[in-house]
């Protein structure tokens, strides 16, 4: 017991002395892979960690780019962690290395460098990734004014008196303005706009045009979609105005199946009081580059709930004249469950985005 202890004794100068010489490391599992979009979490084993005065692990987009530095933190008693946001986690990927400060300022590396970064591969889209396709499909837009216009007559209705009414006398007319957003998240577009609608119909016999009690609103909505797939988007609209009556109030709906910017199949509904409601199904194609075209058809009781129902088909088309500019007409029958006739149907629209 005694040699044991003389043994001991003699060697601590010589354990101190190798416990001084030890050069500090870390015991490091390489990351292959990650999903996109969801954060990056890298964890060694530091040995002789006592000498060193910081651990970061150093990242940069897969190929190049600006390196960004993210600290080790300990979580364990022999165990740090270092964590890559999920903003830097994108495909095609990232690469990183892994390098210390010790107390004395020396610097080391210990896992790859950064004349050769470790790669991860980063697999899926993330939600910035689609953020960017959208916003190209919409040429870099998140923003649009548009101011429409479009006048709709219903052709003649035989009166009570046996009669035909005048071919215009069943018409309305209206002008919109609205400002849209798109933050192309979940929460795809939303906005607002405000309008007028001015119209007539027949007087009960038929021979003359209402007089003095011509229907019209002014309103203003408020409108937004949300995505509930990569391909379907569900909508919803809140009106509020005021008549000669005194105010109103409405709402609608719509859905879209396929991309807003291109192909898609669109149905919206609308109910405004003392106005009346439109259903309206539209189908949109963009096979014809800068001629967007759109063909729908649409049933309403407007300009007044009292009148007979209506069903309007129309044709679209615009003109994309710059990335910021289009222009939009549309042309179309309309027809009463009354009419004699066939009436018409001519608007234009006027986009900007920005």
């Amino acid at each position: 017991m005694i040699f044991r202890m003389i043994a001991v004794i003699c060697l601590l100068p010589a354990l101190a002395s190798a416990e001084g010489e030890v050069e500090p490391r870390v015991l490091h599992t390489p990351r292959l892979t990650q999903t996109a979009g969801q954060r990056l979490t890298v964890r060694l084993h530091p040995q002789g960690d006592w000498k060193l005065e910081a651990i970061a692990l150093v990242a940069r987009p897969l190929g190049g780019g600006a390196w960004t530095r993210h600290p080790f933190a300990r979580t364990a008693a022999h165990e740090m962690e270092a964590t890559v946001p999920a903003a830097l986690v994108q495909p095609p990927g990232l690469e990183y290395y892994i390098e210390s400060t010790g107390t004395d300022g020396t610097r080391r590396t210990h896992f790859a460098s950064a004349d050769a970064p470790h790669p991860v591969n980063v697999t899926g889209e993330s939600d910035a990734v689609r953020q960017r396709v959208r916003l190209a499909e919409h040429g870099g837009q998140r923003s649009r004014f548009r101011l429409a216009s479009g006048l709709t007559a219903f052709g003649r209705r035989e009166g009570m008196t046996g009669e035909a009414t005048d071919r215009f006398s069943d018409r309305y007319w209206q002008l919109d303005a609205e400002y849209v957003y798109r933050p192309l998240t979940t929460l795809y577009q939303f906005g607002f706009g405000f309008g007028l609608m001015r119209g007539q119909w027949p007087s009960a016999d038929g021979e003359a045009v209402v007089d003095g009690a011509d229907p019209g609103v002014n309103y203003g909505h408020a409108d937004l979609e949300v995505l509930l797939h990569r391909f379907v988007a569900a909508g919803l609209r809140l009106d509020l105005g005021a008549n000669a009556e005194g105010f109103v109030a409405g709402g609608g709906g719509s859905l879209r199946i396929g991309r807003l910017a291109g192909t898609h199949l669109a149905t919206r509904y609308e109910y405004l009081a003392d106005v009346g409601y439109k259903l309206d199904f539209r189908f949109h194609w963009d096979t014809v580059d800068r001629f967007p075209m759109a063909l729908g058809i649409e049933f309403t009781d407007w300009p007044h709930p009292d009148s007979p129902t209506a069903s309007i088909l129309s044709y679209d088309v615009a003109w994309r004249a710059t990335e910021a500019w289009s222009v939009a007409l549309r042309a179309g029958v309309a027809n009463r469950s009354a009419s004699l006739d066939t009436g018409y149907l001519a608007g234009v629209a006027v986009n900007y985005g920005f």
